[in-house]
């Protein structure tokens, strides 16, 4: 079974962390980046192999503006 690529952008630490920690403990999830901002997530994503692209994105919909 190929393994699920997720990225997860959220600004709070604590709830990064542990969506990191919950989702790699899943055996076909693989949390391929976690970024506390949307800018941060595109120029990273924008950088990486495709073959670990996301295959999913977890945004917080309340993240502040600038």
């Amino acid at each position: 079974m190929k393994k699920i690529n997720i990225a997860i952008v959220e600004d709070e630490p604590i709830l990064l962390g542990n969506l990191k920690i919950l989702l790699n403990s899943e055996h076909n999830i693989t949390v391929v980046g976690a970024f506390k901002n949307a800018e941060a997530a595109i120029a990273n994503l924008e950088e990486i192999s495709p073959d670990i692209m996301p295959d999913i994105m977890i945004v917080d919909l309340g993240l502040p503006r600038k």
